[in-house]
């Protein structure tokens, strides 16, 4: 299981549980609405979608909100672009493989600015440089070398 920090994410779970536990003590669901449990969120998901203003207008005029399991590509992109490690990025999304990560890792025109944008301000001595030592490279690679 993961750990939850002392931030602010961890002070908000907790106060939640506070609350749900002093209204409704009986109830055990993580996710309930006056004590009773959730059987399905797409409505109220569909609602506080249209009040944050995050929908999508179709061509027919009709309003449509973003599928809830999007928000984990979403966040996948996000802790990637902070620096966050891959193989903690798995972790926190539940991704046990590389090649399902894979899917959920979209690399979009934004990334590839941002790579062009980072090579721009390589030095230029460090341009076409090899990072491998000689000692570290097979016989035939070294004679290729010198």
């Amino acid at each position: 299981m993961l750990k939850l920090g002392n931030g602010e994410l961890h002070a908000t779970i907790l106060m939640q549980r506070q609350i749900r536990d002093a209204r409704f003590p009986d109830c055990c669901w993580v996710f309930s609405h006056d004590g009773k449990r959730i059987r399905d969120f797409r409505k109220s998901w569909r609602t506080a979608c249209r009040r944050a203003n995050m929908y999508f207008v179709g061509a027919d005029g009709r309003t449509t909100a973003p599928i809830f399991h999007d928000l984990r590509r979403t966040a996948a992109r996000n802790l990637r672009r902070a620096g966050v490690p891959e193989r903690v990025i798995m972790l926190i999304g539940g991704w046990k493989t590389r090649s399902v990560f894979e899917r959920y890792n979209i690399v979009d025109e934004t990334d590839l600015q941002d790579a062009a944008i980072r090579l721009d301000k390589l030095p230029a001595s460090e341009i076409g440089r090899s990072t491998v030592k000689a000692e570290h490279l097979p016989q035939e690679a070294t004679a290729l070398i010198n």
